[in-house]
């Protein structure tokens, strides 16, 4: 477990939104690594990482949307 230097980002979701504790959390921490938690999954990625997997979802988020309309 490192020390968080910055949450990036938070949200507290319902149930069905969101699998298992409806909880997202991405965190900086110290020593270049990003944590990205999903309810009691817990994802670690260097800063790169994180950025290539962000475009990827992004890129998904906007296919999606394009395909709906």
């Amino acid at each position: 477990m490192g020390v968080v230097r910055k949450v990036l980002a938070e949200g507290k979701y319902a149930a069905d939104e969101l699998p298992y504790t409806g909880r997202l959390v991405i965190e900086d921490n110290v020593g270049e690594t990003v944590h990205l938690h999903i309810g009691h999954l817990r994802m670690e990625f260097t800063q790169e990482q994180f950025l290539r997997f962000a475009e990827r979802v992004t890129e998904a988020a906007a296919a999606m949307m394009r395909e709906d309309g």
